[in-house]
């Protein structure tokens, strides 16, 4: 978007929606009787069947009016017009989605709407614009309809765009996204399947990811903040808060607070997981909660000024061989569309250190992609199924080689043993010197110092977030998860980073490539 001036006149540039009804009215209808041959299954729209979104506007509103009687579809809309004109269809299944209706559109707008979309995965979308031209893209002039835009491209797997004459390099301040719309009016932009190519590095506010975290053994965290911590003395906490937690499920979150779908699997149990899946759902995070008969765990934080935090881990639940298994099928009921799995933390009473080995190759065995954040003989056992990414911090590093690791080139030799013994990339985090990175490609080094670390509780989490959601490989996703995790220091507690303060490029610069003399 950008600046400038306009006549006073034109400030109420956006015509209602019955003005914009009238016009061209002909060429909105031949773009919709058209558009009938882009319904899935079905030449002309008879015998079509799948499931269609149909954003609101003038000329969808005329192709709902179009749709054949022996269509049977699922369409999902959330314009009223369009949902008026479908609701005595008797071939559809409708679903209106909610939210904060525009009055100039009649459009539900805002985080419900958003919310709807992202749980959705449809054969077609049938976009509405305001705007398009080869060098803008896709514009509308709300910034609330652009982010409901953005969602819908997100949620089909084809999309076809609804434009008439007048929207062509018609320029309306809000754009949606650039990758969408290069090409004439009414063009079909597909099919592409939803999920993204592999070893693909998006920057930071690339397009909408997928995420599915596994958590074995979930939390609730608390966390005090205090002046000083002194044994045997009552402190005063000047600030506290509750917060979901697991490594996982900071994953999760972080993924969601940047702005993608993720879905959280974990064993839930008693009143404390009850409570950590309502505080999930608060988060706009999809639980898919494994009941269990233990109680799951509580964990206590204590933060300090300087930055120091002293931790107090409850054991959480043993997990019996059922609930193991009910843990696994659900990830692989759950994960089908996902761009990345990523399973973090410690395992329960009642998982062998082989559990997440059988993950990985259960994972692989699906065709999906998977991230391993765990340490120890869990993580040595399941070096052997080749996880695509596994993501030790300094201290983990060490213990799995079994020497300590003085210097950089030291954590680059033993990376490179990691992935010798089966890992694919490694990203290790080292601390407040930065993260380093090891693939097949060779290995980068960066660092994003912060003046002040406020909490470093699921810092590390935040930045796997960032580099799954920009990829998960290569320099530009370490630079995203750098990113990350400087933002979330400088937060309360767990709280994780929006894209508002979450850097798009390390202070120090850019990640730097490794060579055999250092990096």
């Amino acid at each position: 978007m950008h600046g400038g001036a306009i006549p006073a006149g034109r400030l109420d540039f956006e015509p209602d929606l019955a003005e914009r009804d009238a016009v061209a009215a002909d060429e909105k209808q031949r773009i919709a009787r058209a558009a009938l041959a882009e319904l899935p299954g079905g030449e002309g729209g008879a015998g079509s069947s799948g499931s269609v979104i149909l954003d609101a506007g003038t000329t969808a509103a005329r192709l709902a009016a179009e749709i054949p009687l022996e269509a049977e579809l699922t369409v999902v809309t959330h314009g009223l017009p369009v949902a008026a004109r479908l609701a005595d269809h008797p071939g559809l299944t409708l679903h209106l989605v909610g939210g904060r209706i525009r009055h100039r559109t009649r459009a539900a707008v805002d985080d419900w709407a958003l919310r709807a979309y992202r749980e959705i995965n449809a054969d077609v979308l049938f976009l509405a614009t305001n705007g398009f031209s080869p060098d803008g893209g896709l514009t509308t002039p709300d910034l609330a309809e652009a982010a409901v835009k953005r969602t819908l491209i997100a949620a089909a797997r084809r999309v076809v765009l609804l434009a008439d004459c007048r929207q062509i390099r018609a320029a309306a301040l809000r754009p949606l996204r650039r990758t969408v719309g290069r090409g004439p009016a009414h063009h079909r932009h597909g099919p592409e399947p939803r999920r993204r190519p592999r070893h693909r590095a998006c920057g930071h506010g690339s397009s909408s990811r997928m995420i599915l975290t596994v958590t074995p053994n979930p939390s609730l965290d608390r966390t005090y903040e205090i002046p000083a911590l002194a044994r045997g003395a009552v402190l005063r906490a000047t600030a506290d808060r509750i917060d979901p937690g697991g490594k996982g499920v900071n994953v999760s979150r972080a993924v969601a607070a940047a702005g993608h779908r993720t879905v959280a699997v974990l064993p839930v149990g008693g009143p404390a997981g009850a409570a950590l899946a309502g505080l999930l759902g608060a988060e706009g995070i999809e639980v898919a909660g494994v009941p269990v008969a233990g109680q799951t765990r509580s964990n206590i934080s204590v933060a300090e000024p300087d930055g120091t935090l002293t931790k107090i881990n409850a054991t959480g639940p043993e997990l019996t061989a059922e609930e193991s298994e009910a843990l696994l099928t659900t990830v692989g009921e759950r994960s089908v569309g996902a761009d990345w799995i990523a399973c973090c933390g410690s395992l329960p009473r009642g998982l062998a250190p082989e559990w997440y080995a059988e993950l990985v190759a259960r994972t692989h065995r699906a065709g999906a992609r998977i991230a391993l954040d765990t340490s120890g003989p869990s993580l040595t056992a399941a070096l052997r199924e080749r996880p695509d990414v596994v993501k030790p911090n300094a201290e983990e590093l060490a213990q799995a080689v079994g020497r300590p690791l003085a210097t950089l080139g030291d954590a680059v030799k033993a990376a490179e043993e990691l992935r010798a013994w089966g890992a694919r990339a490694v990203l290790a985090s080292l601390g407040a010197d930065g993260q380093l990175l090891v693939d097949e490609e060779g290995a980068y080094f960066g660092s994003a110092p912060v003046a002040a670390v406020r909490s470093n509780v699921g810092a590390g989490d935040a930045s796997l977030a960032g580099f799954l959601t920009a990829g998960g490989s290569g320099p530009l996703a370490l630079a995203v998860a750098l990113a990350h995790g400087a933002a979330a220091v400088q937060l309360p507690g767990s709280l994780m980073p929006t894209p508002r303060t979450i850097w798009t490029r390390p202070p120090s610069g850019p990640p730097t490539r490794c060579r055999s003399t250092g990096c």
